[in-house]
């Protein structure tokens, strides 16, 4: 992730450290004997969990079938991460990174954004990176290419349901070294439209309990840092990061985009003047709905849950 003479300390931090798993987790870190971990522990100190931190990775994920409605789901999120953004408010650094994998990440990231005022957005990422190596992958087994092969596969808008899958953008570089679009090798519009994009999008949700999935999290959160950490070169990625209303999304708030990190540690851009053809412009409209029902809910909440809580 940040590669291998880079020496890492990493701290778990959970508010019930000392009940949890966590500390199997360190033991089997330690006895992983992995070269460039020089410390790993647990605490329930937020104090010494996220003063001047270079990487905070946010697993905190609300379970939608935990809730029987939206609001209540919305509610949690914001107990949690209005709680995590005062603390990284408070002993962060400017520089910090700062990534969302937790479902809703969309929500969870503004909520963070929200409540880290002295903080720049751009320190804050989101997680979509698990759907977008599912489609790579996809991809890779249709036209029996290696997976490091295609590049440039896009994800839009927020992870899983709510995720627009995008290809027409996408290359695969052949063995003579040239690259030839995705689209023109799979020539199967059925195929990109109703066996792709359902596939990405549900696959989280058959996909319990959430352990079932940890190798592929995992993966995922890697790829992410690694790009932060290092820049992705020419090659475009997706990451959900703060919109100034880039393609129509609401301003203000995050979504998922294809973003370039053209430096090492440098802050995701997103890349511009991309075209969609009439389908994916209906699912791209469908995903900024999405979008904007979310941030008006958000905004809501907020604003109510800082009015009590002033009043307490």
């Amino acid at each position: 992730m940040f590669g291998q003479n880079q020496p890492v300390t990493i701290t778990l931090y959970d508010l019930f450290a000392q009940d949890s798993q966590l500390q199997v987790l360190v033991d089997e870190a330690q006895d992983s004997g992995l070269e460039p971990l020089e410390d790993i522990h647990t605490t329930t100190d937020p104090d010494l969990a996220f003063k001047d931190i270079d990487v905070a990775i946010m697993l905190d994920t609300i379970e939608a079938a935990s809730y029987a409605h939206k609001n209540e789901r919305l509610k949690q999120c914001w107990q949690v991460y209005r709680r995590h953004g005062e603390y990284l408010d408070k002993y962060g650094k400017q520089t910090t990174k700062i990534i969302v994998t937790g479902d809703p990440v969309n929500t969870n990231a503004y909520i963070l954004s929200k409540y880290t005022p002295s903080l720049p957005k751009s320190c804050i990422t989101g997680l979509v990176r698990m759907d977008q190596n599912r489609a790579t992958f996809q991809v890779a087994n249709k036209l029996n290419a290696p997976v490091e092969a295609v590049k440039n596969v896009l994800i839009w808008g927020n992870a899983g349901s709510g995720a627009f899958i995008d290809i027409t953008h996408s290359k695969v570089q052949m063995e003579n070294g040239a690259f030839k679009p995705a689209t023109e090798l799979i020539n199967n519009e059925h195929w990109m439209k109703h066996v792709l994009q359902p596939y990405v999008q549900n696959w989280s949700s058959e996909c319990t309990p959430a352990d079932s999935i940890a190798i592929l999290k995992a993966k995922a959160i890697i790829d992410h840092v690694n790009d932060l950490w290092f820049g992705t070169n020419e090659d475009w990625t997706s990451m959900v990061v703060y919109s100034n209303g880039e393609y129509g999304t609401p301003v203000n708030f995050f979504s998922g985009y294809p973003v370039i990190i053209p430096q090492p540690k440098g802050n995701p851009i997103i890349v511009a003047d991309l075209t969609f053809e009439d389908w994916g412009e209906s699912q791209f409209e469908r995903t900024a709905h999405e979008m904007a029902d979310f941030e008006k809910r958000i905004l809501q909440l907020c604003e109510c849950a800082d009015e009590i809580t002033d009043d307490l």
